[in-house]
């Protein structure tokens, strides 16, 4: 259970993280307490639970490239950790509950203002980032998609195997769940939020309490 998880199935409820002026959270509602108890269900049902090593690094992904886990929620990162596996896979756009809604992450390049070679720096961000060799070589790691809208060169991508279904990728673009971003006490944020929804799974605490407790609790940071 995490931060990340959780703002995303709030997106797939129709729910916020946050209000419209990012000073509040939104997310204890009716509809954010659903789409919690629903996150915290599937600890010891569909997906494994903390003891079985849940939350530990590349859990998930060992246990579907061991054949022991039917379904696998991840990004595009992980193709190439599991092109040879010896069982057929694909992939697909995550359904939600009364909205589709994907997890997006992205790597960035940015040059200081204090910069004492801007321009070169510039040449050097631009040539990173929108290049023909850095766009060649990121299509063909499959790692990740460069940030160019030229859909002739992205059309590369589509024709690689393992996943068939890379359309997926372009289609899960239509809906995304935005990060909650807040001005202080960002990672204040995460960490509160990661605390309790644990605090939930391991029934510790109920989801409303758990919920209504991070809501005091993030409030106290981000607002302050």
């Amino acid at each position: 259970m995490s931060f990340f998880e959780y703002y995303k199935v709030l997106a797939q409820n129709g729910e916020s993280f946050l209000n419209d002026d990012r000073t509040a959270v939104a997310f204890n509602t009716p509809g954010g307490i659903e789409a919690a108890e629903w996150l915290v269900s599937k600890s010891g049902a569909v997906m494994p639970t903390i003891e079985q090593g849940q939350g530990t690094p590349d859990f998930d992904t060992n246990l579907f490239v061991e054949g022991n886990l039917g379904m696998l929620h991840t990004g595009i990162w992980v193709f190439g950790a599991v092109a040879d596996v010896p069982f057929s896979w694909d992939i697909a756009v995550e359904p939600g509950n009364t909205q589709q809604a994907s997890g997006v992450f992205s790597n960035a390049v940015g040059v200081s203002a204090t910069s004492e070679n801007i321009e070169a720096a510039t040449l050097f961000a631009e040539f990173l980032t929108s290049s023909q060799t850095m766009v060649d070589v990121r299509l063909d790691s499959g790692w990740e998609l460069p940030p160019i809208s030229d859909e002739s060169q992205l059309g590369v991508y589509l024709t690689k195997d393992n996943p068939a279904n890379r359309q997926a990728v372009f289609d899960s673009l239509d809906g995304i769940a935005i990060q909650p971003i807040v001005a202080t006490g960002q990672q204040e944020m995460q960490d509160i939020m990661n605390e309790e929804l644990i605090e939930a799974q391991a029934g510790r605490k109920s989801v409303a309490d758990a919920l209504a407790s991070a809501e005091e609790r993030i409030n106290a940071v981000i607002g302050g």
